[in-house]
């Protein structure tokens, strides 16, 4: 019984999680939507958090990061871990398995 209320709570939050996420990547870059701003206009500021970006590059690189969690780099020795970078991935297999030789697979899945 305990373990059932433990379960629907879980899948209650993951389809929280996986609506605000769907709703992120549909609102974030609508130029129509309120909020977002015209490249050429001012600094770009995140609809979810209001933090401010010098940069578009850098305000699609905090969504990405922070918001999606987008982390498409595996490492195939600790395959719970993620890197939103080739750049990341490579510093974990270096520090973490220095003596493993990458090979890269797909997402260079290691």
């Amino acid at each position: 019984m305990a373990e059932e209320i433990i379960y629907e709570e879980l899948e209650e939050q993951t389809d929280e999680q996986n609506q605000e996420y769907q709703q992120i990547e549909a609102n974030e870059f609508d130029p129509n939507e309120q909020g977002s701003l015209d490249p050429e206009e001012s600094a770009p500021v995140c609809q979810s958090c209001n933090m401010m970006f010098h940069t578009w590059s850098g305000y699609e690189y905090h969504i990405l990061k922070v918001h999606l969690q987008y982390k498409p780099f595996k490492c195939a020795i600790c395959p719970t871990e993620g890197y939103h970078t080739e750049l990341e991935g490579r510093h974990h297999m270096n520090t973490m398995h220095p003596s493993m030789s990458m090979s890269p697979v797909g997402h260079l899945s290691w």
